[in-house]
């Protein structure tokens, strides 16, 4: 009964999100891994100018 256990445990160890004390590149670079996108994928979210307000977003979208 012990092979299940440790079958679980690797499963979770490999596709868990990373801890909580984990920085923020290391989260996006485990979900952009597991989503089976690239970096240049992301290239219109990272040239996206930042709103002032949620709503100049909302009114553009």
């Amino acid at each position: 009964m012990r092979l299940p256990a440790i079958l679980v445990e690797e499963y979770d160890r490999r596709n868990s999100m990373p801890s909580d004390d984990s920085s923020p590149a290391e989260r996006l670079h485990f979900l952009t891994e597991h989503s089976g996108r690239t970096a240049a994928d992301h290239s219109d979210i990272r040239a996206a100018q930042p709103c002032e307000r949620i709503g100049e977003w909302q009114e553009d979208n």
